[in-house]
Parts: C-alpha cells; sequence; structure tokens
C-alpha cells in the first residue's frame, strides 16, 4: 500500500518535472520572440 502511493507521488513528481520543464522551454521561447 505504501510502496503503491509512493510511486503514484514519484510519477507525480516526474510529470510536474515534465510539464514545468516545456512550459519554462516554451516560455523562454516566447520571450525571445517578443524581443
Amino acid at each position: 500500500m505504501l510502496q503503491k502511493a509512493f510511486e503514484k507521488s514519484e510519477n507525480a513528481a516526474v510529470f510536474y518535472g515534465v510539464v514545468l520543464f516545456i512550459v519554462f522551454h516554451f516560455g523562454m521561447l516566447y520571450l525571445f520572440t517578443v524581443v
């Protein structure tokens, strides 16, 4: 049970990491396009 919850939180952390990376990447592209 605990291991399953840990795996779930780990997957969520990876998911949020990827989302943050994509948002940051497109944010930089957007800034460079505007400037």
